[in-house]
């Protein structure tokens, strides 16, 4: 699956992103043996790209929020 917990991109996540990326800043990285690790972190850089080049102009629908 794509992400930790559920179909979608959840707190486990955010929780879990935390943690591995903190491991980096002592040295600790994921190895061959950690594939599934490895590649759940390769598609959330991914998608933090992705997000990274959206556009942060409000959605043109906003004014007709209250």
């Amino acid at each position: 699956r794509n992400f930790i917990a559920t179909d979608r991109f959840s707190i486990a996540d955010i929780s879990a992103v935390v943690m591995v990326d903190f491991a980096r800043v002592v040295r600790l990285k994921p190895t061959e043996t950690h594939a599934n690790i490895r590649r759940w972190r390769e598609a959330l850089a991914s998608l933090e790209m992705q997000l990274a080049a959206m556009p942060t102009e409000p959605a043109q629908h906003a004014e007709s929020l209250p």
